[in-house]
């Protein structure tokens, strides 16, 4: 076979010869799109890398819809805690002492700061914990952790003022929690909701009396929401096909 060579390369013996026809076949590219293909690979090599233990994007699903709801439950309990006035006291005249406002104001930003927790840890638990496979049940399942969060708040509220028994019951209700795990998944998810309802209650009990539970629950109600609409519209598909 016959190989046609340019004039330049003709005249260039050796290794100069076999260069520029090298340079011939393979034009050098330039520098920008080199540095595009590069990126594109360490892209791609950091899809795979992610694909490889957890195929789907199952868990990075799961881990961004978690964010989401916690972002969601935050602006949601700053909304409920400003309009309903939940746990928050009135602020005293100017005549009363500029400390009285004070103390109020801090305080009623305290009780604004326990809403957004509370429901932050109700929205975590909902979203990582609950995985059924259609939307109604998924629902159901959310909804279903609300029972055992609020009863155990209620009781830790209820003995709070009395510090010795208060601590003697928690690793009780501990203990109930590791015993509904032989329930299955269901029982499985009521050991943190009795563990953080207890002790939530149990830190906050300087704070409040048992007489604002209502609030509370309607303040975890709004976390357990935020969840449903964000797991909605979020959650991968293979949880809810129909």
């Amino acid at each position: 076979m016959n190989v046609v060579r340019p004039p330049a390369a003709r005249r260039m013996p050796g290794l100069a010869q076999r260069q520029a026809l090298t340079s011939l076949a393979h034009p050098p590219q330039r520098p920008g799109r080199q540095r595009l293909e590069e990126r594109a690979q360490r892209l791609t090599g950091l899809a795979k890398g992610l694909a490889g233990p957890d195929p789907g994007f199952n868990r990075l699903r799961t881990v961004l819809c978690a964010t989401l709801t916690i972002a969601a439950t935050i602006g949601a309990e700053w909304l409920f805690a400003h309009f309903t006035g939940a746990l928050q006291r009135p602020v005293p005249p100017a005549a009363a002492g500029t400390a009285l406002a004070v103390h109020v104001s801090l305080a009623n930003h305290g009780m604004v700061v326990l809403a957004i927790t509370l429901g932050a840890i109700t929205g975590l638990n909902a979203v990582t914990s609950v995985l059924e496979t259609s939307p109604r049940d998924q629902v159901a399942g959310m909804l279903l952790l609300l029972p055992p969060l609020v009863g155990a708040l209620a009781l830790a509220l209820a003995v709070g003022s009395h510090r010795v028994l208060a601590l003697w019951l928690l690793p009780v209700v501990l203990a109930a929690g590791v015993y509904w795990r032989r329930f299955g998944p269901a029982g499985v998810r009521v050991a943190p909701l009795l563990f953080a309802g207890y002790l939530f209650g149990f830190l906050v009990r300087p704070l409040i009396d048992v007489g604002a539970i209502g609030w509370l629950t309607a303040e975890i109600g709004v976390g357990l929401a935020v969840a449903i609409v964000v797991c909605r519209f979020w959650r991968r598909p293979a949880v809810f096909s129909s």
